[in-house]
C-alpha cells in the first residue's frame, strides 16, 4: 500500500502531466493561429499590390482595401468559431466571457479544458499582498478556463520570491511587450496584420516560458505561491533577449510602415 508521501507525489505528477497537456494544447492553437495570420498577411499584401497597380481606379482601390479588412475580420471570426466548435464537440460551455479584472495573453487562444484540470484552480492559497492576490486570481481564472494567463500577472506573483526573481523579470518583459503591441483602431490592415503576428510571437514565448519554468511549478505559482520553496530552486532562465522593434509600436515606426505601404 502506498504511503502518504508516495500518494502526494503521484498526485503532483498527475497534475503536472495535465498542465503539460494544457501547454501542448495552447501550442497547437498558436500554430493554427499563426497559419491563419500568415494567410491574412498574404491577402493584405495582394491587396496592396492591387492598389499600386490600379492607382487610377479609385473605386477598385477602395474595394481592395475593404476586402483586405474583411479578410482579417473573417480570419478572427473563423478562429473563434473553430475554438468554440472544438469546445462544443467536447461538451463544454462555449459562452465563456472574460470577466472584469481578469487579464489573458490572448482571447483568441483558448484550449479545451477538462474538468479535472479546472478543479486544480478551484481552491487557491491566497497571497498576503492584495496586488499579488489579484494577479493570482486573474491567472487562476485564465488557466481554469483554458486561456493563457497574462505574463504580467505571472510576474507579479513571482516577484516576492527571490528564487523566482529571474522568472518574474522574464514574465514582466513579455507582459510589457504584449501590452505595447496594440494597433490603433484606424490603422492600415497591413499594420494590424504585422502587429497581430508580433503579438502571437509574444504569446508563443509566454507558453514556451511556462514550459521551461515547468508545468508543476507553474501550477504551484498560481495556486499556492507560498509553496514554491518546497519545490527547490527554480529552473534557470536566460535574460529575455532584446526583440527587434515591431512596426507600428510608435509614431515613427507607424509612419515608416505607412510610407512603405502607400509608396
Amino acid at each position: 500500500m502506498a504511503s502518504n508521501v508516495e500518494l502526494i507525489r503521484m498526485l503532483q505528477k498527475a497534475e503536472a502531466e495535465r498542465m503539460a497537456a494544457l501547454l501542448a494544447a495552447w501550442n497547437q492553437q498558436i500554430e493554427a493561429a499563426a497559419e491563419a495570420a500568415a494567410e491574412r498577411k498574404h491577402a493584405v499584401a495582394l491587396a496592396d499590390a492591387t492598389r499600386r497597380e490600379e492607382v487610377a481606379a479609385e473605386d477598385r482601390r477602395r474595394l481592395a482595401a475593404q476586402m483586405a479588412a474583411d479578410a482579417i475580420e473573417a480570419g478572427h471570426a473563423n478562429q473563434r468559431l473553430y475554438n468554440q466548435m472544438q469546445q462544443a464537440l467536447a461538451g463544454y460551455d462555449v459562452s465563456v466571457s472574460i470577466p472584469n479584472g481578469v487579464a489573458v495573453a490572448s482571447a483568441a487562444i483558448h484550449a479545451v479544458n477538462d474538468a479535472e484540470l479546472m478543479t486544480m484552480f478551484e481552491t487557491l492559497h491566497d497571497a498576503d499582498n492584495q496586488h499579488v492576490r489579484d494577479a493570482q486570481h486573474s491567472a487562476a481564472w485564465a488557466m481554469k478556463h483554458g486561456f493563457i494567463p497574462h505574463p504580467s500577472d505571472l510576474a507579479t506573483i513571482a516577484r516576492p520570491f527571490e528564487a523566482d526573481g529571474a522568472w518574474a523579470d522574464k514574465f514582466s518583459t513579455l507582459g510589457k511587450q504584449l501590452d505595447g503591441l496594440v494597433a490603433p483602431p484606424q490603422a492600415h490592415a497591413r499594420i494590424k496584420a504585422d502587429i497581430g503576428g508580433a503579438r502571437l510571437d509574444v504569446v508563443k514565448s509566454t507558453v514556451d516560458a511556462l514550459a521551461q519554468y515547468s508545468p508543476g511549478r507553474a501550477i504551484t505559482l498560481v495556486r499556492a505561491p507560498q509553496d514554491l520553496a518546497k519545490l527547490g530552486p527554480a529552473p534557470t532562465t536566460n535574460p529575455a533577449a532584446k526583440q527587434a522593434p515591431v512596426p507600428g509600436t510608435d509614431r515613427r515606426d507607424l509612419g515608416r510602415v505607412l510610407d512603405r505601404v502607400f509608396r
